[in-house]
């Protein structure tokens, strides 16, 4: 049960959060398995600060940061300009750092014969048009398509890529990475979307997309991602306020130096290749 390691996880970090001292890391439950993983790093290391973290989706984090009640936001999308708004009017300003990346994963059953589509069948599955798998070369079975709730980056990212900033169909809504890998693992007829790093090979299976510029079907993988073939890959990020550089300077240097990016890598997540250009 990955995802309900990961948040129970961020519940005990979070109780420590009443220390001062402490860095703050609240935001997307995509980049959590990173963040937890720095802040186990962190904890044995006492030339850090210590970091408390709890997820809640990007748009919960970023909101956390322009009221100036978290320290970093953690993203899987890129800070829209509404939100830089509040932060400017407020007189402030705001840095961004890519922390690693993401090949977000399509995941079926294993059973699934299917092993490719293209985005536009995607799209189609997810927005209602297609709704048997037999019109995606698949058994003569219904689809049952599991979407992320609306304060999750992941679900602004499939929309705005996949979806083309277009409308869901009616869809059943999954609040975590992890709890719709569980939903697609026990149906034989699902699909979803998650991070890379929530992708069991032995209990779901990552179908190839389609990338019109290769004319190929890649795979969700680090390389891949790395690479930019794959066309789901995405940057993840940390944001802070400009007037908290010095308090989250030494989390930063860490978080971007070959160490902090192994641990990205050891998270599940392809590093950013400015950090760790070579694995």
């Amino acid at each position: 049960m990955l995802w309900l390691g990961f948040a129970l996880g961020s519940l005990l970090l979070a109780a420590c959060s009443t220390n001062s001292g402490y860095i703050k890391i609240k935001g997307s439950e995509t980049v959590l398995p990173i963040a937890l993983e720095l802040a186990e790093q962190v904890g044995a290391d006492r030339t850090l600060p210590l970091v408390s973290v709890t997820a809640g989706g990007s748009g919960v984090g970023i909101a956390a940061l322009v009221e100036g009640n978290t320290d970093l936001a953690m993203s899987s999308r890129d800070i829209k300009l509404e939100e830089k708004i509040r932060i400017r009017s407020r007189g402030e300003d705001f840095t961004e750092i890519v922390i690693g990346l993401d090949a977000l994963a399509l995941i079926v059953h294993p059973s699934n014969p299917v092993d490719s589509l293209t985005l536009q069948q995607i799209k189609g599955i997810f927005q209602g048009s297609i709704t048997n798998w037999k019109e995606v070369g698949g058994p003569d079975l219904p689809i049952v398509p599991f979407n992320r709730e609306s304060s999750s980056g992941t679900y602004e990212f499939f929309k705005k890529v996949v979806l083309e900033k277009e409308r869901f169909g009616k869809l059943q809504t999954v609040g975590a990475n992890g709890e719709l890998a569980e939903k697609v693992a026990s149906s034989p007829n699902s699909i979803g979307y998650v991070g890379i790093a929530f992708v069991n090979q032995r209990e779901t299976k990552a179908l190839r997309i389609y990338n019109p510029t290769t004319g190929r079907s890649v795979a969700a993988t680090i390389e891949n991602s790395m690479n930019g073939t794959y066309p789901l890959a995405r940057p993840l990020y940390f944001y802070y306020l400009n007037r908290d550089s010095a308090r989250v300077k030494p989390i930063i240097d860490l978080i971007t130096s070959e160490r902090g990016q192994r641990m990205v890598l050891k998270s599940g997540y392809p590093p950013n290749p400015q950090y760790l250009p070579s694995l």
